[in-house]
């Protein structure tokens, strides 16, 4: 069974405040659990798994259902704190619909992640796939370290001579124009050459 009052569904400590208060008896109803496809339930499992790089332990559709929402606040959360540093890398930018996507999914009700699954995961994989991953291996490798010696040069006083050649550099890194720096000949790029070769950013 489950307990909702004025249509929401009540969970845990919502749920013992309701049957605890006896004010709000009068518009909390008891209804019987709704049977889910089973193709729902195997489809969110696969989801679950393809959208957090793990399996979820719960077989129960409504235990499943809600260790996903969680999965999803974590996620949320995750991309959020990635979204604060935007101003320090522009290209975090690209998370801004992922997070409005996820604020909008972890106010729903357990029962729309099993129901509603169609509507949302392609658009959820091809987030993650396309944008979320990219940046977190781009953010927690090497390549993060070169970015910002190139930008501090690029912006320093201190190499203000050689500043339109840096911005080349900047520029050929963004667009993956690696042949550019054979024709780069200043002393100070010889101790990030053989990295800048292989430098890709996250996304496109």
């Amino acid at each position: 069974i489950e307990l909702k009052q004025d249509s929401n569904l009540l969970e845990d400590d919502a749920a013992l405040n309701a049957f605890l208060n006896s004010s709000k008896h009068g518009n909390t109803l008891l209804e019987q659990q709704t049977e889910i496809d089973p193709k729902y339930i195997k489809q969110l499992k696969q989801l679950y798994k393809d959208a957090f790089d793990e399996s979820c332990p719960s077989k129960e559709q409504k235990e499943l259902a809600l260790a996903f929402k969680e999965r999803l606040k974590v996620m949320f959360v995750e991309v959020n704190q990635l979204l604060a540093r935007k101003s320090e890398y522009p290209f975090l930018k690209k998370l801004e619909r992922l997070s409005d996507k996820l604020n909008r999914l972890t106010e729903k009700e357990y029962k729309y992640f099993l129901i509603n699954i169609n509507d949302f995961e392609d658009d959820l994989l091809d987030a993650k796939e396309d944008v979320l991953d990219p940046i977190k291996r781009f953010m927690n490798g090497a390549q993060l370290s070169v970015y910002d010696e190139i930008k501090t040069l690029v912006i320093g006083n201190t190499v203000s001579m050689y500043g339109t050649t840096y911005f080349l550099v900047l520029i050929a890194c963004s667009l993956k124009y690696c042949f550019l720096f054979k024709c780069l000949s200043c002393i100070y790029l010889e101790k990030w050459l053989a990295e800048i070769k292989t430098f890709t950013f996250p996304i496109n």
